[in-house]
């Protein structure tokens, strides 16, 4: 199973269009599944993850949640928690 980032977003936030082209480079850089969801078109998934606020990046490995972050972080920290979390780049 590969290992992937879900962001979840909303149109109308902006912090989440700071965030998304930054995951959006490390997911290349790493060679991530990368996955979007909207809360406001499906807020089910968003309480079956346990969302709390947007934007909120989830780390998964092997299929489990090994990570979960809110708000705005710098890419730096992002970049640490993939290499922690997922492994080192592909």
């Amino acid at each position: 199973m590969t290992d992937k980032i879900i962001l979840f977003t909303a149109k109308w936030c902006n912090p989440c269009n700071v965030v998304k082209p930054v995951v959006l480079e490390l997911v290349k850089e790493y060679g991530l599944v990368y996955e979007e969801v909207d809360v406001d078109v499906d807020g089910r998934l968003a309480v079956e993850y346990g969302v709390i606020s947007v934007p909120c990046l989830v780390f998964m490995k092997g299929g489990e949640v090994v990570d979960m972050l809110h708000g705005i972080k710098p890419k730096s920290f992002y970049r640490q928690v993939i290499e922690n979390k997922l492994g080192s780049k592909s």
